[in-house]
């Protein structure tokens, strides 16, 4: 996770997600998702040229097609995608969808039947009255990567039927549907209204273990002896009565035992 702080009232959060990887399409290519702030961020890389590809370098990271999706632009593409491509890629046939970004910019995903290729891409800079992009990329999600085998019989090693799933382009969708629900907030409200509580017991915890110790724990700049810090040979007043060591607190059970 990476904070770019811009100014000094705006701190950006940039959080790196799922990276899909296809040297072999018809745009060879990396898509990275993400998060930038109360955004989803897409980033397709090409792969370099094949003379220059490496076992551990394939695709060209200086160069990049980027943008970002609000919460209702993915909800669009997921809707669109499930209405209107799915059905396509089962009938076999083209078909594609696509989101205006900043005015000027497209998010497509689509079908090419002939290819039996499902994609997306990034169209950047469209010209005001061509529609004709300045740049675009795509990346082709890959196509069957896995299967359902049904009706498999492990005493006999018969089974049905095996069937083709759109693995990858279906996983985009199900980050897109799940990045919509945490970029809302409602995971952080919950997880905030859930751990309240705990938090309120630890913080009450911990100023009674200082008020034991004669520590302030009350600011956020660490803690000070309420006493004054005396220079002199006279040895520092120590509390009187039997005292729990800090040292053996190990874990919140602990804490109780140390506060009766």
């Amino acid at each position: 996770m990476n904070y770019n702080k811009q100014n000094k009232n705006e701190i950006n959060v940039n959080t790196r997600g799922y990276r899909f990887m296809n040297r072999d399409g018809f745009c060879p290519s990396t898509l990275v998702c993400g998060y930038w702030n109360e955004m989803i961020s897409l980033k397709i890389h090409p792969a370099l040229p094949e003379s220059s590809q490496t076992q551990s370098q394939v695709y060209d990271y200086n160069q990049v097609l980027a943008t970002s999706l609000s919460l209702e632009k993915a909800l669009i593409l997921v809707k669109k995608t499930q209405e209107l491509i799915y059905p396509a890629i089962q009938n076999g046939q083209d078909k594609s969808i696509a989101v205006l970004i900043g005015g000027n910019n497209l998010v497509q995903i689509g079908y090419k039947a002939e290819m039996k290729a499902s994609y997306i891409g990034i169209h950047k800079g469209l010209d005001p009255e061509s529609k004709k992009p300045q740049d675009s990329l795509y990346y082709q999600f890959l196509d069957s990567s896995e299967i359902t085998i049904e009706d498999y019989d492990p005493e006999t090693g018969n089974y049905s039927a095996t069937t083709p799933v759109e693995c990858e382009l279906q996983t985009f969708i199900e980050i897109l549907k799940s990045s919509i629900k945490a970029l809302s907030g409602a995971f952080s409200h919950d997880s905030r209204y859930r751990d309240k509580f705990y938090r309120d017991k630890l913080c009450n915890d911990l100023s009674q273990i200082g008020s034991k110790l004669g520590l302030d724990l009350s600011s956020g700049g660490g803690y000070a002896p309420r006493n004054n810090i005396s220079f002199g040979n006279s040895a520092p007043e120590q509390p009187s009565g039997s005292q729990t060591q800090i040292n053996n607190i190990a874990d919140m059970s602990d804490i109780d035992k140390f506060l009766d």
